[in-house]
């Protein structure tokens, strides 16, 4: 019945008003005082559907069409049969009209192809969807007919995924919580009994699947983009035990918008380069613990300050900016698939709000409060100054937000009221898409009515915003050392790099000089790296002997020319301080073994980051190659420093670039890409296929 209603509904077209008719049999549907009824009519007009319905068209009126049937929960009855009906429904033996109350549900089909409640009926009006495109509005707890068919299948292997998460915790992450929790800790276990994912699966509640292009310097990439809007609220348990005692999670919810893109589509297997995943904004997340101490850590001040720790890590991990990428053809380019450069800047202000509520009150002076405004857009974060005792407060707090997929991020406010000896509180939020705001163009303001913790708008007052979009261009011709822009930083890996010990580990932190205001300058660090294991039974003892006796030789060519210790590690391609350790301690002889036994190795990151900066001639970028070994502490093993304007010398603006760390034997290979801010505009890209170059992702039209 409710494909029938949804073929009927898209068959009319939008011709007046409406009466649904979900009736299998007689396939009847009124429009006006007209009923379908010529089977043949019905043919042509469900061939006409087949070529101009759209699946977000079918699936915005399919899930209006919930939740308007929902609505008649709670003893509100459907009237139809006998006593009911109206135009085109006679008595018992005409077609069952869906009504609400008692009140035929007539609806108007609008220009969106959404469904609005006759007001003057009293009806209540469903909630309208954004455009096809998004999936970020889609309702709670309605389910896409793509996202359904998943569900189904997700259903059915869930209790085999939640006995391999199980099995998994049990032989791997529980030895490796042993092997790296210091002694007086070696009694915490997980409880395998209690560790499992729950009953209820994962849920997607919508899938949308589209074609996006992604501009290069050398041509364009088509993409393909699966969008999904999912919500778990997970019965799962992760229980640990030590001394007796025993403590752990016992629900966890978790709803967001989730991206997968297929990168470099190629016409022969395996058809695409390689695959990135990222959320579009910080997924929604709340924790519910058990065991000893849940009362305390339940506790919604203590709750929210893990949770903001759990999200930092998600966020840190693959929010937008950064994603998750990996290659599938292995020459393909694994920056270009997982740090793309953004794709422009969004200068968004915040001029002022009025008729916030009162948070604080007092005998003395009128009820107000100190309102300030968080701004979030994918992983960026920017807050603004407070103002105090008023409810009307004037900002003009302007942000620059990089923008790497405008088709999919939503700039988000939050207004909280600020105490000092208590929690902030809340007052209002607002969601905007990026990709609508481009369009407003140059001091365009506009005003809009916060929505309160429900989403319900009316009485938290409103506020005023404007947004200015400023692209990201890649042109030579226009770059100057004076311009604002964007520098995108790969590091890739490092060769050569000195063994240090069992147990060590790496990381490349990049530091930039030059960032422009509102941005920290906090520097920008990979991930660690253990230093690989070496690979035994490499060499023979005749080989052994014969590295030892030639460490022999050159350390002691090396000494005779007083050559200072970092000279001769690099020269030796070894450890400045195990060098060190060995002349202090050890023989020449004695140490030309040992030295001759530190090996080099190839680590790799495949990190990315991007760097706003104030003026492309004032800004240089520091690498240092950091080594920390078991129970030190971390230390820098050499440096590379350069110049960004030197990129405006390279082809493109971008670089790939293999250079030598002062201070090691170690050799980084980076990937560097400069691009400068263009005018404001209100267009995402005025001049396809030049004004971006490289590795810049653009949303065409499925």
């Amino acid at each position: 019945q409710a494909v029938f209603a949804r073929v009927s509904l898209l068959g009319l077209g939008g011709q007046g008003r409406v009466h649904w008719s979900p009736d299998p049999m007689g396939a009847h549907c009124a429009c006006g005082q007209q009923k379908v009824a010529d089977p043949k009519a019905e043919q042509r007009a469900a061939r006409t559907l087949a070529h101009d319905a759209t699946e977000a068209r079918l699936f915005t009126l399919e899930a209006q069409m919930k939740q308007l049937i929902s609505l008649q929960a709670g003893g509100q009855q459907a009237v139809g049969g006998v006593g009911g009906g109206g135009p085109g429904a006679g008595g018992g033996k005409g077609p069952t009209l869906l009504s609400l109350r008692g009140i035929e549900a007539k609806r108007n089909i609008n220009s969106r192809g959404g469904l609005h409640a006759d007001a003057a009926a009293g009806v209540p009006r469903a909630p309208e969807l954004t455009p096809a495109h998004s999936t970020a509005s889609t309702p709670t707890h309605v389910t896409g007919p793509m996202a359904g068919s998943l569900n189904t299948i997700l259903g059915h292997l869930w209790p085999r995924i939640s006995a391999y998460t199980t099995e998994l915790i049990r032989t791997e992450v529980q030895p490796q919580l042993q092997a790296n929790l210091p002694s007086a800790l070696q009694g915490l276990a997980f409880d395998t009994e209690k560790c499992h994912l729950g009953q209820r699966p994962f849920e997607f509640r919508r899938i949308h699947i589209d074609k996006e292009s992604q501009i290069t310097a050398t041509g364009t990439l088509q993409n393909l983009v699966f969008q999904a809007r999912f919500e778990w609220d997970a019965d799962c348990e992760v229980y640990l035990t030590f001394a007796g005692a025993g403590f752990g999670i016992q629900g966890l919810s978790i709803r967001g918008v989730v991206l997968l893109e297929l990168v470099g589509l190629l016409d022969a297997p395996p058809f695409f380069e390689g695959i990135r995943v990222f959320f579009n904004n910080e997924p929604e997340i709340d924790i519910q613990f058990q065991g000893a101490g849940a009362g305390m850590l339940n506790l919604s001040i203590i709750r929210n300050k893990i949770v903001d720790v759990v999200t930092k890590s998600i966020r840190d991990l693959m929010v937008v900016p950064n994603r998750l990428g990996y290659t599938v053809v292995p020459e393909a380019d694994i920056f270009r698939i997982k740090s793309p450069p953004a794709q422009g800047m969004l200068y968004f202000t915040i001029w002022d709000a009025r008729e916030l509520l009162a948070m604080d009150h007092s005998w003395f002076r009128k009820p107000s409060s100190d309102p300030y405004v968080i701004v979030r857009c994918g992983a960026y974060y920017f807050k603004s100054p407070t103002k105090y005792k008023t409810l009307n407060p004037d900002f003009a707090h302007t942000v620059a937000i990089p923008i790497s997929e405008a088709a999919h991020q939503r700039v988000h406010l939050e207004l909280f009221d600020e105490d000092l000896l208590s929690g902030d509180d809340f007052l209002g939020k607002l969601s905007l898409p990026v990709n609508a705001m481009i369009a407003w163009g140059h001091q365009n303001r506009r005003e809009f009515q916060l929505e309160d913790e429900h989403g319900q708008r009316g009485k938290s007052g409103g506020i005023r915003v404007s947004a200015e979009w400023r692209p990201l261009l890649l042109d030579t011709a226009r770059a100057n050392t004076r311009a604002q822009g964007l520098v995108a930083v790969g590091v890739h890996s490092a060769t050569q790099v000195p063994r240090i010990c069992e147990g060590a580990q790496f990381s490349v932190v990049v530091r930039c000089a030059g960032i422009m205001d509102g941005f920290p300058d906090d520097p920008k660090e990979t991930n660690w790296v253990a230093e690989s294991p070496e690979n035994q039974g490499q060499h023979s003892a005749t080989d052994t002997s014969a590295e030892m006796a030639s460490m022999r030789s050159r350390l002691m060519l090396l000494k005779q020319y007083n050559m200072s210790e970092q000279d001769m590690a690099k020269v030796l391609q070894v450890d400045v301080q195990r060098l060190h350790d060995c002349l202090m301690h050890r023989s020449t002889t004695q140490a030309a073994g040992d030295l001759a036994t530190a090996t080099t190795q190839e680590l790799q990151w495949e990190s990315g980051f991007e760097f706003p900066l104030a003026q492309i001639g004032k800004s240089k970028l520091t690498f240092d190659l950091m080594c920390q070994p078991p129970r030190r502490s971390a230390r820098v093993l050499g440096t590379y420093e350069c110049d960004v304007s030197e990129l405006l010398k390279e082809p493109n603006c971008t670089a790939w670039r293999t250079v030598e760390v002062s201070g090691s034997s170690a050799v980084l290979k980076l990937k560097l890409c400069l691009r400068h801010l263009g005018e404001v505009s209100n267009v995402l890209n005025e001049h396809p296929g030049s004004s971006y170059g490289e590795d810049c992702t653009l949303a065409l039209p499925a």
